[in-house]
């Protein structure tokens, strides 16, 4: 497909449009005002004084930089008790089944 070739009008409308749609300056110090704003808020922040030893580690935790390795971790103590459990559970079963082969009145456990 062609592009529509621009003409003069196109060119008015243009300039038209962006004098009608100024954008506006920033009010001097403006960013200096942002910062100070970001650290007055930083320094009241709940976590930061009034929280626990235990609740900024959670907080730092849950940081997204930090979150993935969480998840991975929590993922991998589940795999290895879980692997931990099944070991247990086979040995008991393997000593209920040689009691029972060795004692008449042996009963393996619910």
């Amino acid at each position: 497909m062609n592009a529509p070739a621009q003409n003069e009008t196109d060119a008015k409308l243009t300039v038209l449009l962006k004098e009608a749609h100024p954008s506006p300056s920033l009010p001097p110090r403006f960013q200096e005002g942002v910062w100070a704003r970001l650290a007055s808020l930083e320094a009241k922040s709940p976590i930061r004084n009034e929280a626990g030893w235990f609740e900024q580690f959670v907080a730092g935790l849950l940081r997204p930089a930090y979150a993935s390795v969480v998840v991975a971790s929590v993922m991998l103590l589940g795999a290895l008790l879980g692997v931990r459990n099944g070991e247990q559970s086979t040995h008991r079963v393997e000593q209920d089944r040689y009691l029972a082969a060795v004692s008449p009145f042996h009963r393996p456990a619910p």
